[in-house]
């Protein structure tokens, strides 16, 4: 979806399209995000949604990444009710994230530091791009000030990272790492959590990772209603034609992390007619950087994520 369009997807075109899922899908749990703009500032879509769809049937998982300024302890109490999984978004890492609020001489930060008490136990993400990598300095800023384990999740845009970016990169990633194994009682960080993952399906079960599931079983609806396979992929119909082929890319089959990598973004893969080189040495360098530390992870840890998994 546009987050920059004025219009406001309606209320019937989310119900008649998880009434056609539910229909192709009569078994599956339908994973549900509330994304695109801001979704705390469409509450009453959101309450009404989630009202007719409980007529439908409740198996179903809500979710709704948001910046949380507009966050209430009133709004947060019906979205636990609802069981919706709720992940405060900073745009970029937390030293960047001095967003002017309109009509107020305070940043994004400040406002999201006066509530930090409402953001117990929900889960936070972070983007990190060329420019960002003091991963260290910024995990333990949002765990020790707002009481989050942050997901710090890397854009995979073409153009994001340069050869010397990623150099920069894999020293935050060297910190990031060394901490860890000099402080194994503390919170496994989550940007360790996603890579360690993966590695454990597949070692322990068997489970490798195809991707995000554009065009198979990911959907979006745009701002108009239109059904998509992704929102990367409005209005382009030859990338959607391309979609199955760059699901097999030769570059991809005989990589060594082949059976756990997610492959980044299909969208971006496709333009950039296959995978982006400096995101595949990323990938490589922090599954290294896991099984390195492996060994030391607590076996509590390792039982919970197979459990979880």
């Amino acid at each position: 979806m546009d987050k920059w369009s004025k219009t406001t997807i309606s209320h019937d075109s989310i119900i008649n399209r998880f009434k056609e899922l539910r229909l192709k899908h009569p078994n599956d749990l339908i994973k549900i995000d509330f994304f695109g703009g801001e979704p705390l500032l469409q509450m009453k879509m959101v309450k009404s949604v989630i009202s007719e769809m409980k007529k439908v049937d409740d198996n179903y998982a809500l979710f709704m990444p948001t910046n949380g300024i507009s966050l209430t302890p009133g709004i947060l109490d019906y979205l636990k009710r609802e069981n919706v999984e709720i992940s405060i978004s900073l745009d970029g890492l937390w030293q960047n994230d001095r967003r002017p609020i309109r009509d107020s001489n305070l940043s994004s930060l400040d406002v999201l530091y006066a509530k930090r008490e409402l953001f117990s136990g929900l889960k936070c993400h972070t983007m990190i791009s060329g420019s960002d990598y003091n991963l260290l300095e910024n995990h333990l800023y949002i765990t020790q000030n707002f009481g989050m384990n942050p997901e710090l999740t890397l854009v995979r845009d073409r153009g994001t990272w340069t050869p010397k970016s990623v150099e920069k990169l894999f020293s935050g990633i060297d910190e990031m790492y060394g901490w860890y194994k000099n402080n194994i009682t503390e919170d496994i960080p989550n940007f360790i959590l996603f890579w360690l993952r993966d590695i454990l399906r597949y070692h322990y079960k068997g489970f490798t990772v195809e991707g995000c599931g554009v065009g198979r079983d990911l959907y979006a609806l745009t701002e108009t209603g239109e059904p998509v396979t992704c929102d990367r992929f409005t209005g382009d119909k030859e990338a959607v034609e391309k979609i199955n082929e760059f699901y097999a890319m030769p570059e991809c089959s005989t990589c060594r992390v082949k059976n756990y990598c997610h492959k980044g973004c299909m969208y971006e893969q496709i333009k950039s007619n296959g995978p982006i080189p400096e995101l595949c040495d990323i990938y490589k360098y922090c599954y290294d950087k896991t099984k390195e530390i492996l060994p030391l992870i607590p076996k509590n840890i390792i039982r919970r994520e197979l459990n979880d998994s």
